[in-house]
């Protein structure tokens, strides 16, 4: 049986993690909880700073136990890894390189995405945040699988996207229990548009990769923004599709990057909630199935130990 057979209908889930345990229990407790597609691989890529290590290394203790796969940023990229990307034609690798100094000062984020990428065997792959939970029951459908392999480069799959979302644009219909739209109309409902995203979106693995493999990056955040670019200047992953009801939303509690300072989010303590989870707290998102908006953010939420409950303000 050759590998292609062999692994046809697999999926790989990569969560991306920063300082943020209690988050990332709550988002892998969801995956566990609504993602049912099978066979499913889940990893974490993270890290993170001082006390914040302790919150990860008791959640990986957990976690390791039911099977994910856990790998820790460290270390610089390389300048050789750099160099031999910067001349890649149709790409912005070397005025990137020469601009930004967040890039020349990588760490290895990159390197050992590709690492994982490339010893990988499964045929799907979707990347997530540590803030971004499933909602409803998500099985990835067969008809969704298929509309991926027709044209492995330029079709996706994604969850957090639906009817029920007020951005919604009106001329997307449906078809066999699923929405599908054209990333490059012009439209101007953003999340429809970005053909690139690391949030709860399956594209097939192969394909995928070449693109990280060409371009420089130094976190998820700029994954996402620089491979866009380049998905947008080449017409790449323009056939989107998506459930008729989003599966899943976004809850920023807080923020732990700032290249990105204009998304809405909350302010929760990261802090405080490792803290908390170190002490024994779990979250408790209680987040109406079906909601009109892909950002969730409540005005507290609580955390549980047993029958002990907190509530811990989100917005100021």
């Amino acid at each position: 049986m050759n590998s292609l057979a062999k692994n046809a209908g697999s999926s790989h889930v990569i969560v991306f993690s920063y300082n943020r345990a209690m988050q990332l229990d709550s988002v892998l407790s969801s995956i566990e909880k609504f993602l049912v597609c099978r066979p499913l691989k889940i990893s974490v890529v993270w890290h993170a700073d001082g006390p914040h290590v302790e919150g990860y290394q008791e959640l990986i203790k957990t976690w390791k136990a039911k099977g994910v796969n856990f790998y820790e940023r460290s270390g610089r990229a390389g300048l050789g890894f750099q160099l031999a990307r910067i001349f890649i034609p149709k790409t912005r690798n070397f005025k990137t390189f020469f601009k930004r100094s967040h890039i020349r000062k990588a760490d290895n984020f990159q390197p050992l995405l590709l690492e994982i990428l490339k010893s990988d065997e499964s045929e799907f792959l979707s990347f997530n945040t540590d803030d971004c939970v499933f909602i409803g029951e998500e099985a990835f459908p067969e008809r969704a699988m298929n509309h991926i392999r027709k044209t492995p480069d330029n079709a996706s799959y994604r969850m957090f996207l639906g009817s029920n979302l007020d951005d919604c644009p009106k001329d997307i219909g449906t078809s066999d229990g699923l929405m599908f739209w054209n990333y490059f109309k012009d439209r101007s409902e953003y999340s429809w548009t970005y053909p690139f995203a690391i949030d709860g979106t399956f594209y097939d693995r192969k394909s995928l990769v070449k693109l990280i493999d060409k371009i420089l990056v130094h976190n998820p955040i700029t994954l996402e923004m620089y491979l866009s670019k380049y998905c947008k200047k080449l017409k790449l992953y323009g056939n989107g599709s998506s459930p008729v009801i989003s599966k899943m939303t976004m809850v920023p509690l807080n923020k732990v990057s700032h290249i990105v300072p204009t998304n809405r989010h909350g302010c929760t303590d990261v802090l405080q909630l490792n803290k908390y989870y170190l002490d024994g707290y779990r979250l408790e998102l209680n987040i109406p199935y079906s909601l009109n908006k892909i950002v969730y953010l409540p005005d507290s939420v609580t955390i549980a130990r047993g029958d002990d409950r907190i509530s811990l303000s989100v917005v100021a």
